[in-house]
């Protein structure tokens, strides 16, 4: 599995090879990032990775945690995930996708910002 971090804007990427979709190899890619980068963007955004969400009950899709509201599609993030964004000081956003007719579902740009202005 590749984890690929990328900065849609200014299209800055880093990749590495993660041994697993776990929680400590998206850890691992994150960090390695953003030490790369040197310094954190304002967001991140992640798919449906099971190490960073998962899928919500009937209950909690109804009434979802503040963390949750960004989360689309019946998932919420993982506590983990969450305190990893919370001690980088970046927010949790899920990739939001576009798919018209016939064709291929592409990611909508978000804001990748520095938050030390960079």
């Amino acid at each position: 599995m590749l984890c690929r971090f990328v900065l849609p804007y200014s299209n800055w990427q880093w990749a590495t090879i993660c041994h697993s979709e776990s929680m400590s190899s998206l850890k691992r890619g994150i960090q390695e990032a953003v030490f790369r980068l040197g310094g954190v963007p304002l967001y991140h955004q992640t798919d449906h990775s099971t190490a960073a969400t998962h899928r919500l009950s009937k209950k909690d899709a109804e009434n979802p945690r503040e963390e949750d509201k960004e989360a689309r599609q019946g998932r919420g993030f993982n506590d983990d995930y969450l305190a990893l964004m919370r001690h980088l000081g970046m927010g949790a956003k899920e990739q939001k996708w576009r798919c018209g007719g016939t064709e291929r579902c592409t990611q909508t740009p978000t804001e990748a910002t520095l938050a030390d202005g960079q």
